[in-house]
């Protein structure tokens, strides 16, 4: 090989060798607006535009004022609302014009101003910074807090993580327009802040999320929740599968159905972890077999809400049994009761009893293997009546479902004072469910991941 063939090769390896150095920094240098998600979640939603706007073209109306349509967010991607590692809550969306979304925050008396290479806003305790491509939002922050966070908003802006958060693995999997995906120990600090009352449910330090999907077709919105890399009867244990024929569908006169697949005996030791639910058990298991009742339970047990005006005069629940030896003693249960507890029990029939309380009766009586407990007489056999139990087998039914919530839309609409406890009037949301007619969610067992 000759000098001249030399330098040529050494050339072209040269010059192959810069081509492949460029083109690895174009590369890794154009990172994707989703990059700025931090790393460490505790809790991520993420909106599809696109993916509503094809179930639900009412919510999103075709023709937007040019002041949203033209505010440069890019509505063709995903928009994200997390919780770091830090409890901070943000907001990630992509721009498709950077100088029209600064034009639409100006129009709005949001001043702009330019720190550290971004773009930056405040408004309302939220502060923003964003870029060509991407806007971050973080809020709402005390003032100590907005003159802290700014320099991790800018690490984040610029980050390129090697790897995903595992909460955002999860959420690109679904092909739902609105999923949501928290942590367990996230939800568990979430509910035991709500619901004080729940805290022995969430004993277990499990690893793992909790997911839900909602959809909306075919006149019906549909959440599905769903455990990853953990199993829900390890949590719940008392939880059992639904049969598909032991899912009842919505009556006429009904608003709700919640219906639970039910393991008595892991439902006995649950309640027993609460010392006040032990105490009462202890005392009313002198007066009628209750921790034998709870222990028969086994499969499907539903409570019935009905569309009616005095709703909690009139709900009841039925529960699947596995056998009725309980019963055995019955004929005594009527003389039991002390007479300084202020109650008293009388029967009403062939296995059934109603419980009179200074406040309050509740019925109780067994049929045809179930258990049926009411509020009051009427709804006692209204609910014993052949037709309050057919037709079983919903079509929102699934095999892995371990609890079902069925709401009537239009009947909840009418109660709309109570719906006004969970949602703020005026907000159009009135309108928007007006058109569905059923709202389904369903809890799903373990789910196991692919490796």
């Amino acid at each position: 090989m000759n000098k001249r063939t030399r330098w040529i090769m050494m050339g072209t390896g040269l010059l192959t060798a810069v081509i492949l150095v460029v083109l690895l920094f174009l590369l890794k240098g154009k990172n994707s607006y989703r990059d700025s998600l931090p790393t460490h979640l505790q809790a991520l939603a993420r909106l599809d535009a696109g993916l509503v706007q094809e179930q639900i073209p009412d919510l999103f109306p075709e023709s937007l004022p040019p002041n949203v349509s033209q505010c440069g967010i890019d509505f063709s991607q995903p928009l994200y609302a997390f919780v770091d590692d830090t409890d901070h809550l943000g907001v990630l969306f992509p721009l498709s014009s950077a100088s029209q979304w600064e034009d639409y925050l100006q129009g709005m008396n949001i001043p702009i101003e330019k720190q550290r290479g971004y773009r930056w806003a405040c408004h309302d305790h939220w502060l923003m910074v964003f870029s060509d491509d991407r806007c971050l939002m973080h809020g709402p922050l005390s003032e100590q807090e907005i003159v802290q966070i700014r320099g991790r908003m800018v690490e984040l802006m610029k980050q390129r993580p090697d790897e995903e958060d595992l909460l955002l693995t999860h959420i690109e999997k679904s092909d739902a327009p609105l999923s949501t995906v928290f942590s367990l120990r996230f939800a568990k600090r979430l509910m035991t802040r709500l619901l004080p009352s729940s805290a022995p449910f969430w004993r277990n330090e499990s690893e793992g999320c909790i997911s839900m999907d909602v959809q909306a077709k075919d006149r019906m919105i549909t959440a599905d929740v769903a455990y990853h890399d953990v199993s829900a009867q390890s949590l719940l244990p008392f939880l059992g599968p639904i049969p598909a024929d032991g899912l009842p569908q919505l009556g006429e006169q009904q608003m709700a159905a919640v219906t639970m697949g039910m393991n008595g005996e892991a439902l006995l030791q649950t309640l027993r972890s609460y010392p006040s639910v032990r105490t009462a058990l202890l005392a009313l298991n002198f007066c009628l077999d209750l921790d034998q009742i709870i222990r028969s339970v086994d499969g499907p047990v539903t409570l019935f809400v009905p569309d009616a005006d005095d709703v909690l005069s009139a709900t009841s629940l039925v529960a699947q049994l596995r056998d009725t030896r309980f019963m055995q003693n019955s004929n005594d249960w009527e003389r039991e009761f002390p007479a300084g507890w202020g109650i008293r029990m009388d029967a009403m029939g062939d296995s059934a009893f109603c419980v009179h309380m200074p406040e309050q009766e509740i019925c109780f009586g067994v049929k045809d293997s179930r258990l049926i407990v009411a509020s009051s007489k009427q709804a006692f056999h209204t609910a014993c009546s052949p037709s309050a139990w057919n037709p079983y087998g919903a079509k929102v039914a699934s095999d892995d479902c371990l609890v079902c919530v069925q709401l009537d839309i239009p009947s909840l609409l009418k109660h709309a004072a109570v719906l006004a406890l969970f949602v703020e009037p005026g907000q159009g949301i009135m309108e928007f469910l007006s058109g569905y007619d059923t709202f389904v969610l369903r809890v799903k067992d373990y789910i196991q991941e692919e490796q």
